[in-house]
């Protein structure tokens, strides 16, 4: 009959509304100090079909924290290497983290082919890297890896 449904985790926390990116270039902005464990991974927002970074860091072994989100390239994105690292563990967004560069959404979804996309509510919802559509379900511990886009 058809491809059994997909999974997709979701990690969900609203912050205050922010001044938008066109802002950002008129004022200096403070960033969250990263540690020497810092790396970046590969987003994907569907809504505009972009690609994005995501820097990401260690508050503690198995505890990240997303500190930044920028556009990119996907070419330089894998030229830079950011599916180079693999990491298991909780996620939470820094106080100073903007949310999506496109949509401003600060709501992830994590499919279990490890695509990092953003979320903006919707129950079930098609993976834009291996094309599986499933419902949303809450997780607390996600694998986070680079890229893969």
């Amino acid at each position: 009959m058809g491809r059994a449904a997909k999974t997709l985790t979701l990690f969900v926390k609203q912050l205050p509304a922010k001044e938008s990116y066109a802002g950002l270039n008129k004022r200096l902005v403070a960033m969250t100090k990263l540690s020497d464990k810092a790396f970046a991974i590969m987003a994907v927002c569907p809504e505009a079909k972009k690609y994005y970074g995501v820097t990401v860091d260690e508050i503690r072994r198995g505890a990240y924290k997303f500190v930044w989100a920028f556009p990119i390239d996907r070419d330089k994105a894998q030229r830079e290497g950011y599916d180079s690292q693999y990491v298991h563990g909780s996620i939470e967004l820094d106080v100073e983290y903007p949310g999506c560069p496109y949509c401003k959404s600060s709501q992830f979804l994590f499919c279990s082919c490890g695509a990092v996309m953003c979320w903006h509510g919707q129950r079930v919802v098609k993976c834009p890297k291996c094309g599986q559509s499933g419902e949303v379900t809450a997780a607390s511990s996600f694998d986070l890896h680079g890229g893969g886009f």
